[in-house]
């Protein structure tokens, strides 16, 4: 697992505390995330109950709905600090403004809606995007922010995959009008 958390080792592990746990087995190693629970035991061979953690730090569910816990010792754990979690740099979301530049011609657009390329139903809008969806983007003019409409009246739309599609930042207060920078 990479290291997007930085570790605290000077704040006591409590209840309420997230933590990353490592246990090294003879054939296999486990690791993940948990939230503190309940402790249980004395300080020598105390162990922890943790309710697992995914990555965004969303809790794991079981098949019939439960949340999935485990019990480690508390030598296997370190405390992190889930506030240093940095945000990723393609994290699409609705709204968002993009450029698509396929052979030198532009296409600005602000991002409407998630399609699986297999028709299926796209889990994008609930949990984050997940790389594997295309993107439905309403084509916008880059000097207003307008958008552009086809012959018939109707959106300009266009698709496109993840790996075309640059994320821009805007600048509403530039001398010089709206300035749209990648």
């Amino acid at each position: 697992m990479k290291r997007f958390w930085k570790i605290l080792f000077d704040e006591p592990i409590c209840v309420g505390s997230v933590v990353k746990y490592r246990v090294r087995h003879t054939q296999y190693t486990q690791s993940g995330l948990g939230e503190v629970i309940a402790k249980v035991g004395k300080k020598p061979r105390q162990k922890l109950e943790l309710l697992l953690l995914n990555k965004r730090l969303a809790p794991i569910l079981n098949s019939d709905q439960s949340f999935k816990r485990r019990t480690v010792l508390r030598e296997h754990c370190k405390h992190i600090d889930v506030t240093f979690v940095p945000k990723s740099k393609k994290q699409f979301e609705i709204g968002d403004i993009v450029c698509r530049n396929i052979l030198s011609i532009k296409k600005y657009g602000v991002i409407v809606g998630f399609k699986n390329p297999d028709e299926l139903f796209s889990t994008s809008y609930e949990s984050g995007f997940n790389y594997t969806d295309l993107i439905d983007c309403v084509e916008i003019n880059p000097k207003s922010l307008r958008r552009l409409r086809d012959d018939t009246g109707g959106m300009k739309k266009f698709q496109c995959p993840h790996t075309k599609l640059k994320i821009c930042q805007v600048d509403l207060w530039d001398e010089s009008g709206v300035k749209l920078s990648m």
